[in-house]
């Protein structure tokens, strides 16, 4: 085979085709006729991966004319691009072996329906679920409603689709009726919790009244009343907090009659956060794996979740905190019951491993001390003291193995006396009143979900050298914040996943990268067997509804001095004729830095983050919009994706840095050491590279929402233009027509 360069080869077999794309830099990703075709893009030419793959012919009669029932009742023309991705998808879940593959549909194309029509046709022919799993609870409930519900209105009574959420969104009636039934004599109870205010009673009593006289479901996501955190922590629960097996609203609990609907159900909607905390936990919410077909929609953001749900921090004040609130939590609650109470022994055992934690705990912090000092084995960096390849200093692991037996048996103790607790409730003992039973019962739920996190980081630091992770500690005031990261994503889902699920889709409107594919799959642990992979264009005209432009301000890097003052000056003019914008920082020092310096005149028009949460900045600038004012956002990497601004609500992007990863950042340098990269050239360009040409994609992403949407997108870093990895960084992005622009002064920019 001779190399391919920039070149694209097109070979037809029959009816099929196959598009073989090379990802050398500057190469850009064409279709093959005819239309119905792949895009497989895979690494260097030596490794080109070819697959055959799916046209029209893969769907079957039953699921075309489902499809063209949909467009008939939506007053839909058919997409090509959405055909493509059922045909695709069609012809994975129809493998006898290795059926999971990987599409990324740009904006546009429609895969709510392209996924979901082949899927449950699929999962109906071979008797399987369908749970389709995305990033938010938000994402969620806009799916159900959205086309989900257009597709249940056409199969409806044969498939039943279902909302999927965790314990926490629903309604605790046993607790609103606590709290609606409160005195309001006290304002703490014996274990010094916060009891409610008139006004939470209030609350209380309008929920229960919604719920049982109103029709409301328990949803708190479908409450239409304005609660604060503090109350709706006090109307909802967790696993440690509910008492099913006692509680006089079993029958009637909004979140048991969801769950136990959850077998009934043909296609299920769930989350990450849920997926991963319930079946990393063992929890059986879901039917197995291989029962089930999965769709994994926003599935760039899948990495970040899994790392975000496994990792574990403590600190030492309040490692100290909590055994002297277990001791405080026993001993009043010794001094309140009768005696022929049952807890002489588990009081003994709490009490003996609490006397034991605390110089444990001592010698912890000074010898992080000793270490954050003598530096031996530590990378320092931003003030984070990392362990080289996640491997934790022998001086500690006698400290830690003990700090983990200490609070091991604080666990246990706890659990004894919620045992205990639940079994006076159940016999109606009587050496503890009603009222402190259970107060005393919801005070060791939650010292036993504080101990259970304490002991799960000790044991991960103590696993160094079996397990890779990031383990850093940092200081904190009175002492030190220890944190421990897995750094083998892949592996977790793997274990977790990918090995055990019947099939499975993952899906996103950003997933390629400067290396085509293989960033995902590296990311991700999709890598044997290698899925099955397409990308699908967006069927927007970007070259010419978009004005893209890179704007030099003279300046090699924006991590100058200087930079921030530059941009505060040219921001209000690029602006100068929107209605609307939205700028995109990489820090919140760069953010602070130009935003102080922007001039009144132009500030008063723009909403910062951090100022207001992002959905009351999203209200507050839409409602700005409507009413033919100026409104201008401001704000960091939860603004480059999943914020949806069409029409006049976006007509400007400007992205100040390209989103390279921070280097200092502990995760990614052990990434980096596992994966045997280190800190030069070759995992910045394997790895962080990469990172930011998706990430870049993602920005340029809010700016076209619809086909009809245009506007500009400017970036502010020449690097984009200047760089020999400039080309890489371009390749994921759609095919803009892109303009360079040196600031000569501050009047004016030249081609």
């Amino acid at each position: 085979m001779t190399p391919l360069g920039d070149s694209t080869i097109c070979l037809a077999f029959g009816t099929a085709s196959v598009s073989v794309v090379s990802s050398k830099p500057g190469g850009r990703a064409t279709t093959c006729h005819p239309k119905l075709s792949t895009k497989v893009i895979h690494k260097n030419w030596k490794d080109l991966v070819i697959n055959v793959m799916p046209t029209a012919t893969d769907l079957s009669p039953d699921t075309k004319l489902l499809y063209e029932t949909w467009l008939s009742k939506q007053g839909y023309a058919p997409r090509s691009g959405q055909e493509e991705m059922m045909s695709f998808i069609a012809r994975v879940l129809r493998q006898e072996t290795n059926r999971i593959g990987v599409v990324e549909a740009g904006t546009g194309t429609g895969k709510t329906i392209a996924y979901c029509i082949p899927a449950i046709q699929e999962a109906r022919r071979v008797n399987k679920k369908v749970v389709i799993v995305t990033s938010t609870v938000v994402l969620q409930r806009q799916l159900l409603g959205g086309e989900l519900q257009q597709l249940a209105d056409i199969f409806s009574p044969s498939i039943r689709f279902g909302i999927v959420k965790g314990r926490g969104r629903y309604a605790c009636l046993h607790k609103i009726s606590k709290q609606e039934r409160a005195s309001s004599n006290q304002t703490v109870d014996l274990f010094g919790e916060e009891l409610p205010s008139v006004a939470d009673r209030r609350a209380a009593s309008k929920l229960s009244n919604l719920f049982y006289s109103q029709g409301w479901d328990g949803d708190m996501d479908e409450l239409d009343v304005s609660l604060n955190n503090r109350q709706t922590a006090a109307f909802t629960t967790d696993s440690k907090g509910c008492h099913r097996q006692t509680c006089e609203f079993a029958k009637e609990c909004p979140y048991y009659r969801v769950r136990d609907q959850i077998s009934e159900f043909d296609v299920v909607v769930t989350n990450y956060h849920l997926l991963l905390a319930a079946g990393l936990a063992g929890v059986e919410l879901l039917p197995e794996p291989s029962e089930c077909i999965y769709i994994f929609d926003e599935v760039h953001k899948l990495p970040e979740i899994v790392m975000g749900t496994t990792s574990r921090r403590v600190n030492t004040p309040g490692l100290m905190n909590l055994v002297d609130a277990s001791e405080t939590f026993i001993n009043r609650l010794i001094s309140s019951v009768q005696p022929d109470h049952p807890l002489d022994q588990v009081q003994h055992d709490l009490l003996e491993q609490v006397s034991k934690a605390r110089p444990n705990i001592d010698m912890l912090a000074e010898q992080l001390s000793a270490l954050a000092i003598a530096g031996d084995g530590i990378d320092q960096a931003d003030s984070k003291n990392r362990f080289v390849m996640g491997m934790v200093a022998d001086s500690l692991r006698r400290i830690l193995e003990a700090l983990g037996i200490s609070f091991s048996g604080m666990y246990a103790a706890l659990d004894q006396i919620r045992g205990k607790l639940l079994k006076a409730a159940q016999d109606k003992e009587t050496w503890l009143s009603p009222k402190i039973l259970e107060a005393a019962r919801m005070k060791a739920g939650q010292l036993q979900g504080e101990t259970e996190t304490a002991t799960a980081l000790f044991e991960a630091w103590n696993m160094s050298g079996q397990e890779a992770a990031a383990r850093w500690f940092e200081a904190v005031p009175d002492g030190w914040e220890l944190q421990n990261a897995p750094v083998e994503v892949g592996k977790i889902l793997n274990d977790f996943m990918w090995s055990k699920a019947y099939g499975l889709i993952c899906t996103s409107a950003s997933i390629y990268s400067s290396n085509g594919f293989d960033h995902f799959k590296q990311t991700t642990g999709l890598l044997n067997p290698e899925p099955h992979v397409l990308r699908i264009d967006s069927p927007f005209d970007f070259r010419n509804q978009v004005e893209f432009q890179i704007i030099d301000l003279g300046f090699k890097n924006p991590n100058d001095d200087g930079f921030d003052s530059e941009a505060a000056k040219l921001i209000p003019r690029l602006l100068k004729n929107n209605q609307s914008g939205l700028v995109i920082f990489t820090s919140w020092r760069a953010l602070e830095a130009t935003y102080a310096q922007l001039p009144e005149s132009f500030s008063s028009d723009c909403l910062k983050q951090g100022d207001y949460s992002t959905q009351q900045t999203l209200v507050k600038h839409r409602a700005a919009i409507d009413e033919g004012q100026r409104s201008f956002i401001f704000g960091l990497d939860s603004y480059r994706e999943g914020v949806d601004l069409p029409g006049d609500y976006c007509q400007h992007v400007i992205i100040m840095k390209i989103p390279f990863p921070v280097p200092s950042d502990p995760v990614l340098k052990t990434k980096k050491e596992t994966l045997g990269l280190g800190g030069g050239s070759d995992g910045w360009r394997q790895y962080d590279l990469p990172e930011a040409a998706m990430k870049l994609f993602q920005g340029c992403g809010r700016l076209m929402r619809n086909e009809t949407d245009s506007g500009t997108i400017s970036v502010l870093d020449s690097r984009l233009h200047t760089k020999s990895y400039a080309k890489a960084l371009q390749t994921p992005l759609p095919d803009f027509d892109m303009k360079f622009y040196q600031l000569r002064d501050q009047t004016q920019v030249s081609h």
